[in-house]
């Protein structure tokens, strides 16, 4: 099980060196391609949970499951970078 320190680690991670892929996520994985602006605040063991921004909305949460349950910061590392990958492939098979 994931520790508040690891989370926050996590989080604070994707959000600095990966904000690009936190938008990809939103976008794709999420369903919600009108994102222009995501951020990572919070992340547990099924899903995590993105904060977006479209144009003419509001701020609002946007649940995402897992593609694999996460119990340490390796799983979630894994876990999140083969979601990348797959969402990277969807966007690429899409043009």
């Amino acid at each position: 099980m994931l520790t508040d320190g690891q989370i926050s680690g996590i989080i604070e991670h994707m959000n600095d060196a990966h904000a690009d892929t936190v938008l990809l996520y939103a976008r794709v994985i999420g369903n919600r391609p009108d994102t222009v602006e995501a951020k990572m605040t919070s992340i547990d063991r099924h899903r995590m949970t993105l904060e977006i921004q479209a144009p003419s909305r509001s701020i609002e949460p946007l649940n995402i499951l897992l593609a694999q349950a996460i119990s340490t910061p390796m799983d979630a590392r894994r876990v999140l970078v083969r979601m990348a990958k797959r969402a990277r492939q969807q966007t690429l098979a899409s043009f």
